[in-house]
């Protein structure tokens, strides 16, 4: 907002701003918080219900999936192990 003088003048200039965090914003950010604090880093399941005595020997673990672009990667990879510093190697893949 800006104020001028009756000769036309800028007198005062104010700006207004939002808050970066409003409550929402915030409950939001506490919820993500609670859920990656009670979110096992194994298997990505919910610590509460996953580390519960009785649930011992109540999970069925299916065969996995194989991701063929990963595969494509670490194929292409392997040649490089020995390579200096292969970590600073960057990699893609691009379907044929």
């Amino acid at each position: 907002m800006h104020e001028y003088d009756d000769a036309g003048r800028l007198i005062r200039s104010v700006t207004y701003t939002e808050p970066e965090w409003d409550d929402r914003e915030r409950g939001w950010a506490l919820a993500l918080l609670d859920l990656e604090a009670d979110t096992c880093p194994g298997c990505g399941g919910s610590i509460t219900e996953t580390t519960r005595p009785e649930s011992e020997g109540h999970w069925h673990v299916p065969p996995p999936t194989r991701c063929h672009r990963c595969t494509a990667l670490a194929n292409a990879q392997q040649p490089y192990a020995e390579a200096k510093h292969p970590q600073a190697l960057l990699w893609s893949a691009d379907r044929k």
